[in-house]
């Protein structure tokens, strides 16, 4: 018989203040299904608090798949099944809940890990609520499945790390299966890659998801995307079967640019039209809820400025 499914929850987290592991901590113990143990696996604890008895933080300068693997190793004696978000995420109230409720099911027996979606904070300012409407909308994420949301439970290749659970079961019957430590981001696209190679399922279910507080300025989110494009080449150096063709458009569009000025103004400028008509699509057609037109429309052109910050990151990385 199988022992009844509880949860620790992995918070990653780069610095962890005080103001952080408070919304943390309070949003966790609203769960309907109140997680067994919580890890904050962080470089830095910014306050020196006593903390409660199922918490634990970890300090892990190695990087970020170091520290997942060592709060892995700790939360094996604790619980059935493991959970992860990111520090800027306040989970739904039914969470924890709802990913149980999926592994219970009986045709899910071979499914290793299930995620959900990440919607943009309610609470974003004007900036964050356009760059949320920009990561869920089509032609924007390079074929990577950060914003994509589906309207069913389904199988998928890979659940963004800022909201996925995984079977302690599985990790610990396959014991070479760990985040590679060379691989800092786009960590979560290797494991679950990993998991895929040894034949196991993972879903996506659109009723597990948490709040994600997106980045407040045009030049961080700029950097969050600069920082995914060039850790996607570092992935795909060591392993180019993770190479798409679609991660190569931002990069086309990059560079594109400076080759208008060679073209008829009547082309080059129907060139413009016709790809900031393609961005509009696409931020229409954005698969975050709780958008206006007027957010949307705007959206648009801040799609430029992410199809820029992932090819002079992809760039970066190449060389």
């Amino acid at each position: 018989m199988q022992p009844p499914i509880n949860f620790m929850v992995i918070i990653a987290a780069k610095e962890l203040s005080r103001d952080i592991f408070v919304a943390v901590i309070n949003s966790l113990q609203q769960q309907s299904l109140p997680p067994s143990r919580v890890i904050f696996a962080t470089r830095k604890q910014h306050f020196v608090d006593a903390l409660p008895d199922n918490v634990q933080v970890i300090i892990q300068n190695s990087g970020k798949s170091a520290a997942l693997n060592t709060a892995i190793s700790a939360a094996r004696a604790f619980c059935t099944h493991i959970a992860i978000m990111d520090d800027d995420c306040i989970p739904d109230r039914d969470w924890l809940k709802n990913l149980k409720e999926e592994y219970e099911k009986e045709e899910n027996e071979n499914v290793a890990s299930i995620g959900g979606p990440n919607y943009g904070a309610l609470s974003d300012n004007f900036i964050g609520r356009l760059v949320d409407v920009v990561l869920g909308a089509k032609f924007v994420t390079a074929g990577t499945r950060y914003g994509r949301t589906y309207a069913g439970t389904r199988s998928v290749d890979h659940n963004p790390g800022c909201n996925t659970s995984y079977s302690m079961s599985v990790i610990s019957n396959n014991h070479k299966l760990a985040f590679d430590i060379d691989i800092n981001v786009a960590e979560d696209v290797v494991f679950d890659y990993q998991l895929r190679k040894l034949n196991y399922i993972i879903l996506f279910t659109p009723h597990a998801f948490v709040w994600h507080k997106r980045r407040p300025t045009v030049r961080k989110f700029f950097k969050q995307i600069y920082s995914y494009g060039k850790g996607r080449t570092i992935v795909n150096k060591k392993y180019p079967e993770l190479k798409s063709s679609t991660q190569y458009i931002p990069w086309v569009v990059t560079f594109g640019w400076p080759l208008l000025f060679f073209l008829p103004l009547w082309m080059s400028v129907g060139l413009i039209l016709l790809y900031l008509g393609v961005c509009l699509y696409g931020t229409l057609n954005t698969a975050m809820p709780h958008h206006n037109l007027k957010e949307k429309f705007c959206a648009a052109f801040l799609v430029p400025v992410a199809h820029v910050a992932w090819g002079l990151g992809y760039l970066r990385g190449i060389l």
